[in-house]
């Protein structure tokens, strides 16, 4: 792994996420990018993003050293149950299936995780970088006790990352375009 550096993002790190968001959007990828980038994008609005953004719940990783030393390689997007008011499908996530079996004011919610695909042998370990300082630089300062995601069962990578960081099945369902999605939980914070 490459060394990085991880913080809040800036205003300034959103046109990127959105780009990067673009860039790696099912509809612009071959069917052989995304087997090997292990995942498709959604793309977030950036009213949203801001939003969140500014109350620092966006992290990103950016390589330490060498020629692209401070370029960000990787991005990971939460939000909480009051964030999620003001977008329908994490608004219908948090009602329809965290608040039914969890105090949902507990829990954290990974709107996405990505890296960028054109320096691919520089970001191996992103992913498990961004959700290591989440866990140990974030979590234990907050009253968050689980965190939740969800995965498409036809993303091999994502699946195995998250199952490696401790994540668990909690429902399979189908998402609004009616792609079948796995809700994974993680409980993170026994005291709160």
């Amino acid at each position: 792994m490459k060394k990085m550096i991880i913080s809040a993002a800036t205003q300034y790190d959103i046109p990127w996420i959105i780009d990067t968001q673009i860039t790696n959007h099912g509809s612009y990828l071959t069917a052989q990018e995304k087997e090997e980038s292990g995942f498709v994008s959604v793309l977030t609005p950036s009213l949203f993003l801001n939003k969140i953004n500014h109350n620092k719940k966006i992290l990103i990783a950016r390589l330490a050293e060498g020629e692209y030393q401070g370029k960000p390689i990787g991005y990971l997007i939460t939000c909480n149950e009051n964030d999620a008011q003001d977008h329908p499908f994490f608004k219908k996530v948090f009602s329809d299936f965290i608040k039914k079996d969890f105090d949902a004011h507990r829990c954290l919610f990974i709107v996405q995780i990505a890296k960028i695909t054109e320096l691919r042998s520089r970001t191996k370990g992103v992913g498990t970088a961004l959700y290591e300082h989440l866990f140990e630089s974030v979590i234990p300062f907050t009253a968050h006790r689980y965190v939740f995601t969800e995965v498409s069962p036809k993303n091999p990578v994502s699946v195995k990352l998250h199952e490696r960081l401790g994540f668990e099945e909690v429902k399979r369902y189908k998402d609004v375009f009616d792609n079948q999605m796995i809700l994974l939980m993680k409980e993170v914070n026994k005291k709160a």
